[in-house]
């Protein structure tokens, strides 16, 4: 979620929030890959390429 100023919710965030926006995650029981393989273009279009390899500790099993 990005938070707009004139967004009611807004007024509870710090101002650095506020100016900047602020992103809330609020994942389940979602697999890890699964949530990297979603969010990392969304991330690499907003702020650009991730400057570090991310290692999953946690693979998927191939078939």
């Amino acid at each position: 979620m990005h938070v707009r100023a004139e967004d009611d919710r807004a007024r509870c965030y710090p101002e650095e929030f506020r100016h900047r926006g602020h992103l809330r995650l609020s994942d389940g029981l979602e697999v890890p890959r699964d949530l990297i393989t979603d969010l990392d273009p969304a991330l690499t279009r907003a702020v650009g390429p991730a400057s570090t390899i991310c290692h999953d500790p946690h693979p998927t099993p191939s078939a």
